[in-house]
C-alpha cells in the first residue's frame, strides 16, 4: 500500500518518501499510466532533439551507463554512400526544474524562524536553554512536496523525438555518443547519454577498406589471355564497365576511380573500386578440350 499520500507536510524520515523509490519503479516500467486521472505527473509535450553523428569522433569500446538511451541502427552496405536521416521516439526522464530534482521544497518562512531562533542569545541563557530553543525551531521546518513531480519525485517524463542524421561513409560497429541527451538519474544525479550503435550489413559481393570498395572478379582463362570488357553493378546502382587487358595475371588488381565511398565533408571526392582478378579453372573437360590444352601447353614450351 502506498502511504505517500497520507504523509503530513512536516519533515518525515520515512524511506517511503524518498524520491528514489518511485524513480526506480519508473525506470523498471519505462512508462507512466497516462490514462489514470489520479496521476498528477503527465508526459509533457514532445521535445525535438537533433543529433548529427560525426564519422570521425566515434567510440569503439564505449561503456554504457544505466541511464543511457541506446539505439542500434542497421544500415545496408549501399545506405552508407549517402546521408541518412532516421527518427525515433523515446520517453526520456528529465530533472524537475521547479524543485531542482529534490521532489520537495523547504518553506522559507520556517527557515527564517529557525535562523532567528538559533542566532538569538538572551543574556542569562545557559547552553541547555539554547539547545532546547534550537530543538523547538527545528520542528518548524516543513517539507512541502513539489506539485509538478509529486508522483515521481524529482523527475518528469517527456516524449523525445530524436532526429539522427547519419553522414556518408559512416564506419561499421562503432558507438556514437550524444552527451547529456539521455535519462536523468536520481542515483548518480547526472544525465546519461544518447548512444547510437551503427551496424552495416555485409554485402555478398563488396567489402570496404576506408573509402575504397573491394571485390573479387572471376574471369575465364580465355578472357584473361585475350582481354575483355565486363559490366558489373556498382554501389551507386549503375553499371560499371571494367576493362580487362590481355595477359592479366591472377590476383592482379584493377582500380576504377570515383566508384568508392565519398570522403567526409567532400562528397565530390570518392574512393576507388579495387577489383582482384580471379581466374576460373575449368572442370570436367572433354577429351577434345584436354587435347587442345595439351597441344597449347606443348606449343608454349617450344
Amino acid at each position: 500500500e502506498d502511504d505517500d499520500d497520507n504523509e503530513e507536510d512536516g519533515y518525515n524520515d520515512s524511506i517511503k518518501y524518498h524520491p528514489l523509490r518511485k524513480a526506480f519503479k519508473m525506470y523498471e516500467n519505462s512508462t507512466i499510466n497516462q490514462n489514470n486521472s489520479n496521476v498528477k505527473v503527465e508526459v509533457i509535450k514532445k521535445e525535438e532533439i537533433e543529433i548529427r553523428l560525426n564519422p570521425v569522433n566515434n567510440i569503439k569500446n564505449y561503456v554504457q551507463k544505466e541511464n543511457d538511451i541506446v539505439k542500434r541502427i542497421d544500415l545496408s552496405f549501399t545506405d552508407v554512400v549517402s546521408d541518412n536521416i532516421r527518427e525515433y521516439e523515446f520517453k526520456r526522464v528529465i530533472k524537475c526544474e521547479k524543485c531542482n530534482g529534490f521532489g520537495y521544497f523547504i518553506e522559507s518562512s520556517d527557515l527564517s524562524k529557525s535562523a532567528s531562533g538559533n542566532n538569538n542569545n538572551v543574556n542569562g541563557e545557559t547552553n541547555a536553554d539554547q539547545n532546547n530553543q534550537r530543538k523547538k525551531t527545528s520542528k518548524l521546518i516543513k517539507r512541502k512536496k513539489c506539485e509538478e513531480c509529486s508522483e515521481t519525485p524529482g523527475v518528469k517524463l517527456v516524449v523525445c523525438n530524436y532526429k539522427v542524421i547519419i553522414p556518408v561513409s559512416i564506419n561499421d560497429s562503432v558507438s556514437h555518443v550524444a552527451f547529456k541527451k539521455g535519462n536523468y538519474s536520481l542515483v548518480t544525479f547526472d544525465v546519461g547519454n544518447f548512444v547510437v550503435d551503427i551496424h552495416v550489413k555485409k554485402h555478398p559481393f563488396f567489402s570496404r577498406d576506408g573509402f575504397d570498395v573491394l571485390c573479387k572478379l572471376p574471369i575465364t582463362f580465355y578472357q584473361a589471355v585475350t582481354g575483355t570488357c565486363l559490366g558489373i553493378p556498382g554501389i551507386y546502382g549503375e553499371t560499371v564497365v571494367v576493362e580487362v587487358k590481355g595477359g592479366t595475371q591472377p590476383n592482379e588488381v584493377i582500380e576504377i576511380n570515383n566508384q568508392g565511398f565519398p570522403y567526409y565533408n567532400q562528397e565530390e571526392i570518392k574512393g576507388k573500386m579495387k577489383l582482384t582478378i580471379l581466374i576460373q579453372v575449368p572442370e570436367n573437360l572433354t577429351k577434345r578440350q584436354l587435347k587442345l590444352l595439351k597441344d597449347f601447353d606443348e606449343s608454349m614450351v617450344q
